[in-house]
């Protein structure tokens, strides 16, 4: 859903229809190049806080101020030369296709509304699993009719370690 939201609205999301969709293995490599480290299991440690921060939705400038141990410093200092570079090269990562739909909704009212009178009913299941990010999306798009079905089981909550938030 994320990938069709922002090839359709790519001009609000400052991106061409045709953007790439970048897997780990180039996003790792993309943040030991501007890092500057040959070391990758520094820059998979440094990616995967990067992840985690925008599946919190918290943008480069909350996480420089929340960085709180030395590790965390140095990947909030990454994280907005990574978005640019991301931008540059007319691609996104996985966290960007719950992320800049988010943004878009939050950002152009017009197009929430016309997403929200086209995906009309909506029915999420595994529901436990959902990170904020997914949380946000999920509430713009159903709007205040709410008109949605969740199924999920708090005791099968598997995915905390990815930010699933029951």
């Amino acid at each position: 859903l994320g990938v069709r939201i922002i090839r359709q609205e790519a001009a609000h999301c400052g991106l061409k229809p045709q953007f790439s969709i970048l897997d780990a293995s180039d996003t790792v490599q993309i943040v030991a190049d501007i890092s500057r480290d040959s070391d990758r299991a520094n820059a998979k440690v440094m990616q995967w806080q990067i992840s985690g921060w925008k599946n919190a939705m918290i943008t480069p400038e909350e996480a420089v101020q929340r960085a709180d141990n030395e590790l965390a410093a140095s990947a909030a200092v990454l994280y907005a030369e990574y978005e640019r570079t991301l931008r540059a090269y007319q691609a996104v990562d996985f966290d960007d296709l719950i992320s800049l739909p988010v943004r878009l909704f939050q950002e152009h009212p017009e197009v929430r509304e016309r997403w929200q009178n086209r995906l009309r009913y909506l029915l999420v299941d595994e529901y436990q699993d959902t990170n904020r990010a997914q949380y946000t999306l999920l509430k713009l798009i159903a709007g205040v009719r709410g008109a949605f079905t969740a199924v999920g089981d708090d005791d099968q909550a598997i995915y905390a370690w990815r930010g699933a938030d029951v």
